[in-house]
């Protein structure tokens, strides 16, 4: 993922296989607030799409759209991920590889920790 994103190729998908979410990102020193990069763009796939997620039967209430990058990261059949991210003429984004991800996964809903807790943990 490294690689892909080093060679600047702009907001598309590509590079190694598996199934991949991307999102762009505000550099932190030219911000001021809050900046997003590895961390901060799982936190916006997993806040922002939770919400769409149905738990009983392990579906999205809205299709891949809505939550397919939550799926993504989620799926408990994920062996492995790698991120890259690249800060470029053409755009800063933030790529994430996830292997063998299903497409219904049977995601367990977190409850030891609310999201305010669960963002506060996460680290750059």
């Amino acid at each position: 993922m490294r690689a892909w994103a080093e060679d600047c190729p702009g907001f598309t998908h590509g590079g190694p296989p598996g199934w991949q979410n991307l999102a762009t990102y505000t550099k932190c020193e030219s911000s001021g607030k809050d900046c997003t990069k590895v961390v901060g763009a799982s936190w916006l796939w997993y806040d922002e799409e939770e919400t769409f997620w149905n738990y009983d039967n392990n579906s999205c209430n809205g299709g891949w759209a809505k939550c397919g990058h939550f799926s993504n990261m989620m799926s408990p059949e994920v062996k492995s991920m790698a991120c890259g991210w690249s800060e470029c003429a053409n755009g800063n984004y933030v790529w994430c590889n996830y292997n063998t991800p299903v497409k219904s996964p049977k995601v367990g809903k977190i409850t030891s920790m609310t999201k305010t807790e669960l963002k506060a943990s996460l680290t750059v």
